[in-house]
């Protein structure tokens, strides 16, 4: 029996990028990291306009880390500055010892209306945007489901789907040394 799997909607990586580098130039700094967050990251428009200070601290090491799932992330250096002004907008007492206390007071509802982000800022392509940022991660080589779930909050399942998206030389991360050894011993011509 054949069973019809859905098509997810993805650009190429190297396109991606070239839609990130003409939304820097497109977008204030604030809408951009609205875009990179969905772009780049692969939330969900939804997940990343609802970002709240609880959500975001300064870490040990004293980068600014972000949780909009289950785990922490670090910004890079070129967007955790604009973050970090929106948190102290939301909020001068910002950064708080223990996040787990902070208020769930919202940074992003500041930067634009909600009901025009999806066609002002993802013009239309929200979904589009996420789905290839999704894939760029694996394409580079984040093929741990666990992980890009606790960061991203995409499901397990839309993560197996997109893995029949990889190609196959992503997945092999054993050293080639190691296969042409296999290889040699399973045809016989090992000389050991």
């Amino acid at each position: 029996m054949v069973r019809e799997t859905r098509q997810i909607p993805i650009v190429q990586p190297d396109e991606l990028k070239e839609r990130l580098s003409e939304a820097r130039k497109r977008l204030s700094p604030e809408q951009y990291l609205l875009f990179w967050l969905v772009a780049k990251l692969g939330l969900t428009a939804k997940s990343a306009y609802d970002l709240t200070l609880d959500c975001i601290t300064i870490n040990s090491e004293g980068r600014l880390v972000i949780r909009p799932a289950e785990a922490w992330f670090a910004l890079p250096k070129s967007i955790a500055p604009i973050m970090k002004s929106l948190a102290q907008a939301a909020d001068s007492s910002w950064p708080y010892k223990n996040p787990a206390k902070a208020p769930a007071l919202p940074v992003m509802h500041s930067v634009i209306k909600r009901h025009r982000m999806g066609t002002e800022i993802f013009q239309n392509e929200t979904t589009l945007l996420r789905s290839s940022a999704i894939f760029a991660a694996m394409h580079e080589g984040q093929l741990d489901r666990k992980t890009l779930s606790a960061i991203t909050g995409v499901s397990k399942q839309t993560i197996s789907e997109m893995e029949f998206l990889v190609p196959a030389d992503i997945h092999s991360l054993v050293s080639h040394d190691l296969v042409a050894a296999r290889n040699r011993a399973i045809l016989g011509n090992n000389d050991d």
